[in-house]
């Protein structure tokens, strides 16, 4: 696509389409699929989401805003040290989003016991995560590559208010970036619904399950771990985007699969629980 002298490359506005179209419409297909497979409910989708925007965006954020923006000597050191910058980050978002979940859990799922629950509420969890976060991003980046192509450069852009040094960088970002970077969001995507869904299951278990009040620090620990990936890569301790991405998705498929063991055990002592009481009864 060209517009004056500026180049987008089609291959860019079609990758971030599809992004926006995995990011927007894998979740509603996930809530829909396991109500209809396990009869879990809408309303345990829609109180993960609304957890993650009030623990993750609103409540961590303002945590942000004293720690690292303040004016104290505490907001000059995490400024200063690119280790204590990514190991605040990552803990952060553990502490946030497993006590967001936690306390979901404990408010809002005294009547709902079924593990099934603790899954739907991961979809959500993660899901408005996906649509906030890449699926708005992207239909925005769709909309500034047809106002770059159409106003041929930067005249569109400042139009919008946009100053001259901001549209020129983005300028650059969009006529440079490699069409299928794009597309790696929409793994990340897929592998961060994955892991909120094993998180929310560990958690789950965490409240409803005896002695295992433990799975809570356990997962603020994972999440911690899996974002540090992330934070070395934004700091500039890690360069390569490949070595960070296979990083996360082998940490997720190993989550994963102690999420599932996690979610038959779950299975297991109700049944064990049903038997007992039988028993008893008789």
């Amino acid at each position: 696509i060209k517009g004056g002298e500026i180049m987008i490359p089609t291959l860019s506005i079609v990758f971030m389409a599809i992004s926006a179209l995995v990011s927007i419409g894998l979740p509603i297909a996930l809530g829909i699929i396991w109500h209809k497979r396990t009869g879990a409910k809408a309303s345990s989708l829609f109180i993960g989401a609304a957890a993650f925007v009030v623990f993750a965006m609103i409540l961590e954020n303002i945590c942000h805003r004293l720690v690292l923006y303040g004016s104290g000597s505490c907001a000059a050191f995490m400024q200063s040290n690119l280790w204590a910058y990514g190991l605040y980050g990552a803990l952060a978002a553990g502490v946030f989003e497993e006590t967001g979940r936690l306390c979901a859990f404990k408010l809002f799922f005294k009547n709902k016991d079924d593990r099934c629950e603790g899954v739907m509420y991961g979809i959500g969890h993660g899901g408005v995560e996906a649509v906030l976060v890449s699926g708005l991003t992207m239909i925005s980046y769709i909309a500034i590559s047809a106002i770059i192509i159409l106003s041929g450069g930067m005249a569109g852009l400042t139009v919008l208010g946009i100053g001259e040094d901001t549209a020129s960088v983005m300028m650059t970002a969009f006529t440079g970036t490699n069409p299928f970077m794009y597309l790696v969001s929409v793994i990340e995507r897929i592998m961060a619904i994955a892991f909120h869904i094993s998180m929310s299951v560990l958690v789950f278990a965490a409240v409803k399950q005896k002695g295992r009040g433990w799975y809570y620090p356990l997962a603020i620990g994972l999440h911690a771990l899996l974002d540090l990936g992330a934070m070395a890569y934004q700091t500039g301790i890690i360069k390569s985007i490949i070595a960070v991405e296979g990083y996360v998705l082998v940490f997720t498929a190993l989550c994963a699969l102690l999420a599932a063991r996690v979610y038959r055990g779950m299975a297991e002592q109700r049944q064990e629980t049903n038997q007992n009481y039988t028993v008893d009864k008789e």
